[in-house]
């Protein structure tokens, strides 16, 4: 009973996660539409309805807003916390059926103007009816193009489309905590070690009368 107790609190101590880092993480929900018919072509008409609009959410660091003026771009990889953050929590939308993630671009970014929201900057590939596409972002807009073999072809022009941009345009805004297992302080590993030593001590003392026996 004694090993057993002594194992468990070991089990705590290394079970013991907690969320964060001092970044402050915020979840939000963002906004946008697909223009006319006119800048909806095969094979993506059906899957993509002209004048729908869609929602989508994303994870922004408060600590990373930049404060100058001009335009510029946060990428998510630069959030101290990102490898703890699903990429779908992240930043995800759809359009139509088309569903997209940070999974889809690691390097995509979160675009300021002014120390304001802006909209994104990513290059999203994806696959579609046997072809590679690239979902181009940068700011307030976004279009579809063909992409073979990963290389973009600005002039086969398939979907295009644009995001709600500024503060206003981001709502629903929650605290988001990371869940990140703690470094353990040195008054547990003290803890650790001496349990550790106390099941050893507990083993020896309970094979050394059998031994003896023998």
């Amino acid at each position: 009973m004694r090993i057993c107790a002594i194992a468990l609190g070991i089990a705590a101590a290394f079970a013991t996660v907690t969320g964060a880092s001092a970044d402050v993480y915020m979840n939000a929900n963002f906004s946008g539409g697909i223009f006319s018919a006119a800048n909806v072509k095969a094979p993506f008409i059906g899957t993509v309805t002209p004048n729908s609009t869609f929602t989508g959410s994303l994870l922004f660091d408060s600590s990373l807003i930049p404060a100058g003026p001009g335009t510029q771009n946060v990428q998510f990889a630069s959030f101290p916390d990102i490898s703890a953050i699903p990429p779908a929590t992240a930043f995800q939308f759809s359009i139509g059926s088309l569903s997209f993630n940070l999974n889809n671009d690691p390097l995509a970014a979160i675009q300021y103007k002014n120390g304001k929201f802006n909209g994104f900057a990513a290059n999203e590939m994806f696959s579609f009816g046997g072809n590679q596409y690239d979902l181009f972002i940068q700011g307030g807009l976004f279009q579809i193009y063909l992409a073979p073999g990963g290389n973009v072809d600005f002039s086969n022009l398939f979907v295009s489309g644009f995001f709600n941009i500024g503060d206003a345009a981001l709502s629903g805004k929650t605290p988001y905590t990371p869940q990140i297992a703690a470094v353990p302080e040195p008054s547990t590993w003290a803890m650790m070690i001496l349990g550790f030593a106390g099941v050893g001590y507990m083993t020896y003392r309970r094979r050394k009368p059998a031994a003896l026996a023998a």
